[in-house]
């Protein structure tokens, strides 16, 4: 993979995040040996930690594996606490943020104005993505911001709703929380990383004090490769 960062010399570092790519190798190439309860288990408890967050902060990198990354930081506070639905979605081209039942956007730097409604999607809304999921495998135990994580993977068949997918979640040992997820599709490759689990979020509407401000964003990446680093 080529990495490319601004002011630095660009870096060429090789890695995998499934083995054979189904990309390269086709649809039908990676083949799993049985389906671990273990892992099974540890995958649905972490799911329903999931979906019971009330917020949650997290960074999305998204590749075709053709060349290039796009780099998305969120913010999302669902409103079941009694406080007003909140998303925050910045990038180096765009923001976009959700309070209650109106959106506004900007460019990074500009004024913000109203546009078109976007909902705001909470945890509780995720489950579906993960439906059929099948071919759970226990991977090893790594350390994630300084705490050991248990890595599963898993596979999702194709259905009428989406295309079949790989993951690979890492799940802090301690708490039980999606820390860090992987995921290979057809041309597809994301990685996401959660922080701020049920955190206050205290982001108001364009025009007062506490309007998110345009925050400084990760340096274009380019990749020849098939995806982003998924190991810490």
């Amino acid at each position: 993979m080529l990495v490319r960062r601004a002011g630095l010399e660009d870096e060429v570092v090789p890695f995998f995040v499934l083995v054979p790519d189904p990309n390269i190798n086709g649809f039908g190439a990676p083949k799993f040996g049985g389906s671990s309860d273990e892992a099974q288990t540890l995958f649905q408890n972490a799911l329903q930690t999931e979906l019971a967050l009330t917020s949650v902060h997290y960074t999305e990198r998204l590749a075709s594996g053709l060349g290039g990354v796009a780099v998305l930081e969120r913010t999302v506070s669902s409103g079941v606490d009694g406080s007003t639905p909140v998303s925050l979605q910045t990038s180096s081209s765009i923001e976009l943020l959700t309070i209650g039942d109106t959106t506004w956007q900007r460019t990074p730097g500009d004024d913000w104005f109203e546009r078109t409604y976007i909902p705001v999607y909470p945890p509780s809304e995720w489950g579906s993505t993960y439906d059929g999921a099948t071919d759970f495998q226990l991977g090893r135990l790594v350390m994630v911001n300084d705490k050991p994580a248990r890595v599963v993977t898993f596979y999702v068949p194709e259905s009428d709703s989406q295309i079949a997918a790989w993951y690979s979640w890492w799940i802090d040992e301690e708490t039980g929380h999606l820390v860090n997820e992987a995921m290979v599709s057809r041309l597809h490759y994301m990685r996401w990383r959660f922080f701020d689990f049920n955190q206050p979020v205290n982001i108001q509407a364009p025009g007062s004090e506490a309007t998110p401000p345009a925050s400084p964003q990760a340096s274009p990446v380019a990749t020849s490769g098939v995806a982003t680093p998924v190991a810490d």
